[in-house]
C-alpha cells in the first residue's frame, strides 16, 4: 500500500471514516467485461485515426502508421502511382529492453501523430478514465511480463489485427478487411 494512501486512511480513521480503503481497492479492480470492451474501444480508436492517415502512439507498445509507397511511371518520370501500406513499428523502450530487432522509425513525410488519448477511449466505451487507464497499463504489464518470462506474445486489436513477438522478432497481422480499407485508394501523383 502506497505511503500516501496509509497516511490517508490513518488521518481518516482518526475522524471515524473508513471508506478509504474501500475506494482504494475499488479503483484497483477491472472486471474482464469491462478490459474488453475498453480494449475495443481502443481497437476503434486506433482504426478510425489510421483511416484518417495520422500516425497513432500506443505508449509502452508501439506506433500504427501508414506508408506511402510510390512507384515511378516509366513512360512518364514525372509522375508516380502512390500506394499506402499498414505499418507496426514496435516501441523502441521495448525493443532495447527485451533485444527485440527492430528498425529505426524513417518516415519522409511524418503525417499528425495521435497518442491513445484515455479520456476519448473513456466516452467511446463509457467506462470511467480511471479504469481505461488502468486496462492499459495491464496490457503494457502483460505484454512485458510474457517477454520477461520468453513466452510468446499475441496481443489482438480487434478490427485491426494481431501483434506477435517471438523471442527476438515481432510481427503485426492486420486484418484483411481493414488493410483493404486503407489500400483501395491508389492514386497518381505528380513529382516534384
Amino acid at each position: 500500500m502506497p505511503a500516501c494512501h496509509l497516511i490517508c486512511c490513518n488521518s481518516l480513521k482518526s475522524k471515524g471514516v473508513e471508506m478509504c480503503i474501500l475506494v482504494h481497492e475499488e479503483m484497483l479492480r477491472i472486471e474482464d467485461k469491462d478490459a474488453v470492451t475498453i480494449w475495443k474501444a481502443v481497437g476503434k480508436f486506433i482504426g478510425y485515426y489510421l483511416q484518417q492517415d495520422k500516425h497513432v502512439i500506443l505508449p509502452n507498445i508501439g506506433k500504427f502508421y501508414v506508408q506511402e509507397i510510390k512507384i515511378p511511371i516509366a513512360h512518364n518520370p514525372s509522375r508516380c502511382v502512390c500506394r499506402k501500406r499498414l505499418v507496426f513499428l514496435i516501441s523502441s523502450q521495448l525493443a532495447i529492453n527485451f533485444r527485440i530487432k527492430f528498425s529505426t522509425d524513417q518516415i519522409e513525410n511524418p503525417n499528425p501523430q495521435i497518442t491513445v488519448n484515455r479520456s476519448t477511449i473513456s466516452c467511446l466505451c463509457h467506462k470511467p478514465r480511471f479504469k481505461v487507464d488502468l486496462c492499459l497499463r495491464e496490457i503494457a504489464a502483460f505484454v512485458y511480463d510474457r517477454l520477461a518470462t520468453k513466452l510468446l506474445v499475441q496481443l489482438p486489436f480487434p478490427g485491426i489485427g494481431v501483434l506477435i513477438i517471438k523471442g527476438e522478432t515481432y510481427r503485426m497481422l492486420f486484418d484483411d478487411r481493414f488493410a483493404a480499407k486503407i489500400q483501395e485508394t491508389d492514386y497518381i501523383k505528380e513529382i516534384l
